[in-house]
């Protein structure tokens, strides 16, 4: 994908600059931590990508067909991050790091693709992406565009720059600021400098991140919030690029990822159109590899069939057989505890009123004019806040979500009253 920018004749004449290399299985192509001399693309067979963190193994990725790796010879002095390790005959398309660095040099549509690569490369190793699954591969990190920061830092930067400049004209005797003037463009002046401190680690925090599973979008402000959304690649169905004449002249765009329900808004992305075609190329690959498994499964399951032993291989009951009876310990959600919050805390201090005037009522502090009907009153007002605070909490307890080894079950309250 970072080719794609050139012309069949440009592709062509880079075919090329590649030459073969085939490796055994079992053989280490480089090592996490050494400085790879070429980039190499999987033409045939699959390798292995471990990249290991105080000893221990944390990611073991696996490349085929199509994949890249030796990113680090684009970047120049940048060491690997993963072991490579053939997992049986392979054949690599390898371009040497001198004649990819002449290649770009030759053709500046690909430098915005090395651009992004080296942006990639730098947040990866900068950021803990601890929620990321061994097997699963970032292929690309982005922030929104500089030019957001600039604009939201502006009218601060202006502040200071002008409050520095009147205090050196005033040091200098040029001019004769009162003192609460001094005071104020001293105080202006440590606001703006905070709001930028803000804003720019707010900045910093938000990243869109492409992985060989999911777009994610992570939204982070250090000791406040810490929120990521995400969406499998499989259920992304097109990909979109929205821009203004702004962003044209500033190079950033929005990129939507259309999915069954709601789209998926990458706002303000630098180099949008190299994006959308990484997204876009992940979520075909993902589909393809879908599809492999899907007819997989489809053959196996109708060689067992025709064999005559489909229950006995697949360990699934017979047809028929109601689904409480299927085997695995099931995994039980609930909503959080503040949804039950928000629909139990009017019946809760309408209970607690009405106590607090049954007590006071018998205790002898509050005095009414006509007691047993306040009394009758306040009981028939407990009954009926006490029944509503039950029927909200029966609500939230029985509004379960169950996942087994082969279904997810979804239980609401609404649905046992119909059927009672």
């Amino acid at each position: 994908p970072y080719f794609t920018r050139l012309d069949d004749g440009e592709r062509q004449r880079l075919v090329r600059e590649f030459d073969l290399v085939s490796l055994t299985p079992g053989q280490v192509l480089y090592r996490q931590g050494s400085r790879p001399d070429a980039f190499y693309l999987v033409f045939q067979g699959r390798l292995t990508l471990t990249r290991q963190k105080r000893k221990r193994v944390v990611s073991e990725i696996v490349l085929g067909k199509g994949d890249s790796l030796g990113h680090e010879a684009l970047l120049r002095n940048e060491a690997c991050m993963e072991t490579s390790v053939a997992d049986g005959d392979v054949i690599l398309l390898r371009m040497r790091g001198e004649t990819l660095n002449g290649i770009i040099d030759r053709y500046p549509k690909i430098i915005e693709s090395r651009n992004l690569l080296a942006g990639t490369q730098a947040l990866r190793r900068a950021t803990d992406l601890d929620w990321l699954n061994r097997d699963e591969r970032i292929e690309m990190i982005s922030r929104r565009h500089a030019y957001f920061l600039v604009m939201r830092t502006l009218i601060p930067d202006l502040v200071i720059l002008l409050g520095i400049i009147l205090l050196l004209l005033n040091l200098q005797g040029i001019t004769r600021l009162p003192q609460p003037a001094l005071v104020g463009l001293s105080i202006a002046a440590a606001v703006g400098l905070l709001w930028i401190f803000w804003v720019s680690l707010d900045w910093s925090n938000d990243y869109y991140i492409l992985t060989s599973r999911r777009l994610v979008r992570v939204d982070r402000l250090a000791g406040v919030f810490d929120r990521r959304e995400e969406v499998p690649l499989g259920n992304v169905m097109s990909v979109d690029v929205t821009t203004t004449p702004l962003g044209k002249m500033f190079a950033y765009a929005d990129v939507a990822s259309r999915t069954y329900n709601t789209p998926v808004i990458w706002h303000g992305i630098p180099n949008p159109d190299l994006v959308s075609r990484l997204i876009q190329r992940a979520v075909d690959r993902a589909k393809s590899g879908h599809a492999e498994l899907e007819m997989g499964a489809m053959q196996a399951a109708l060689d067992r069939q025709m064999n005559g032993n489909e229950e006995l291989e697949s360990g699934m009951p017979p047809a028929g057989t109601p689904a409480t009876n299927l085997s695995g310990p099931a995994i039980i959600f609930r909503k959080h505890w503040v949804i039950l919050l928000r629909k139990t805390w009017l019946p809760l201090i309408g209970m607690l009123a009405c106590i607090f005037v049954l007590l006071g009522s018998l205790a002898g502090r509050i005095h009414f004019g006509e007691l047993d009907t306040a009394k009758g009153l306040a009981t028939a007002g407990l009954v009926f806040f006490l029944t509503w605070y039950v029927y909200q909490y029966l609500d939230w307890m029985n509004d379960t979500y169950q996942i087994t080894s082969d279904q997810i079950m979804v239980t609401q309250l609404e649905n046992l009253l119909a059927k009672v």
